[in-house]
């Protein structure tokens, strides 16, 4: 008898054969829990088009790619925001969260090419790029002040893609689980972003021009806190305040 519900094994898809044969050897063999055996391939990843290999000599250490990226993100700090409170965590989590959303964006089981300044960027499809937009959320609600509970009133285009983008956080998770694939929930935080900050410059946010319009848009903005705030973590992101 089996003492677990699944048994996940995680290896470079170049070994997808071993496991499919080591599977039918457990249930030939009469294991109960042949069919609780998975086996998650994921592609090689190159490092700035080279492909890392210990054979072959060419190792980078993930702590030295980690402080690398921890590096420049502190110098980008310094050069926007100097003034910025515990700077220096902020950049161990953007850079530890850089490296890990560029790996996750695409399917698992695609190669993945490693590019340091794209990984770094703050425009586009990047760690960065979705941790200032949680960011920004969270400088808007700081901003806006108590304003109660108010229910959402649509008006313009982008705050009804928004709405909808937000609707299928549950499904991106379900997704992930189901198909083992954590790029699912990766490409759904872009898609929110993407929602967000079209509605950020679409719409007057603080500044508009009544009470039920401002209390209604400052709604979806707490909406979009909580779902990255929610979604970032389950890829290992974490989630600083201010950016």
């Amino acid at each position: 008898m089996s003492h677990f519900d699944k048994c996940i094994y995680v290896t470079a898809s170049q070994q997808c054969l071993h496991f499919a044969q080591w599977f039918k050897v457990v249930e030939l063999m009469g294991y109960d829990f042949y069919d609780k055996l998975v086996h998650v391939p994921y592609g090689m990843v190159s490092i700035d088009g080279a492909k890392l290999a210990t054979r072959t000599g060419n190792v980078i250490l993930i702590r030295d790619l980690i402080d690398a990226a921890v590096e420049k993100v502190g110098a980008v700090i310094e050069e926007k925001n100097p003034d910025l409170e515990n700077k220096e965590q902020v950049a161990q989590d953007v850079g530890v969260g850089a490296i890990v959303f560029h790996y996750l964006l695409n399917s698992r089981i695609k190669d993945t090419n490693f590019i340091m300044d794209d990984a770094l960027s703050f425009d586009g499809s990047t760690g960065p790029y979705a941790q200032y937009t949680y960011a920004r959320t969270c400088s808007l609600i700081e901003k806006a002040g108590d304003v109660g509970a108010a229910k959402v009133k649509i008006t313009e285009p982008s705050e009804a893609e928004l709405m909808k983008t937000l609707s299928r956080f549950e499904e991106a998770v379900d997704g992930a689980l189901r198909d083992y694939e954590p790029s699912t929930v990766t490409r759904y935080i872009l898609d929110v972003c993407v929602a967000f900050n079209r509605f950020y410059q679409d719409c007057k946010i603080l500044g508009a021009t009544d009470e039920e319009t401002r209390s209604s848009r400052v709604a979806l903005v707490k909406a979009t806190n909580v779902v990255l705030g929610s979604a970032l973590p389950l890829i290992c992101l974490k989630t600083p305040r201010k950016i």
